[in-house]
């Protein structure tokens, strides 16, 4: 085998280690009991890794996470936004979904003609994710390679746009404009003839508005 091989063989024995696009094996769809919450999994403590049932319990209490913390996908209107309603009647789910899910299934991880790495998939619906970090979390996560390239340089776009992004609520922001309006008001701008510059009290109030909100 030569290094090239070998460095390959390593590289999807990690990803396969890591990433996870597949329910456990002999394990059943969530069913809400009676009485409980529907999303009990989500609301529960992580399972005890000392417990003597750790190991029977664990693989179908991580297949209840995934079905209640959004890692199964399922289509709805949201998919299908950007076509025109007039013919909906011949969406095909499947093909027409803009997520472009569900994804193609693959028996195992591996390079293909293009070298590009081909993560397994046994159902095209999961997200990838990590089994542990599930697991432990009990939350949603979306777990992918990206390499290098263009789809790396996206990612990091998304994640720091996601990261940074701003929480206003709309209290915030009429208070904000609130607040613009009135010292317009107390002190109107005007033009070279007194008069009140009605142009430039509208770009003002723009600017204090985006400056109150950018400081809060």
């Amino acid at each position: 085998m030569n290094a090239d091989s070998e460095f390959k063989q390593k590289l999807t024995a990690w990803y396969d280690d890591i990433i996870c696009q597949s329910f456990p094996k002999n394990t059943v769809p969530y069913v809400a009991t009676e009485g409980n919450p529907k999303q009990l999994p989500v609301l529960s403590r992580p399972l005890d890794p000392d417990s003597p049932q750790y190991e029977q319990n664990r693989d179908q209490h991580h297949r209840d996470l995934c079905e209640n913390t959004g890692l199964v996908h399922a289509h709805n209107a949201t998919c299908f936004k950007h076509i025109p309603r007039r013919i909906h009647s011949l969406i095909d789910p499947d093909s027409d979904c803009r997520f472009e899910l569900p994804r193609p299934l693959v028996a195992e991880t591996h390079f293909d003609d293009d070298d590009d790495l081909v993560i397994r998939c046994e159902n095209g619906n999961l997200n990838g994710h990590n089994p542990t970090a599930t697991l432990c979390l009990g939350c949603n996560t979306d777990l992918k390679q990206t390499a290098s390239g263009s789809v790396a340089m996206a990612m990091v776009e998304y994640m720091g746009n996601y990261t940074i992004k701003l929480q206003l609520d709309t209290a915030i922001v009429f208070s904000a404009l609130c607040a613009s309006i009135k010292a317009l008001q107390n002190k109107p701008p005007q033009d070279v003839d007194g008069q009140i510059d009605k142009s430039e009290m509208t770009r003002l109030m723009m600017v204090k508005t985006t400056n109150t909100l950018v400081g809060k």
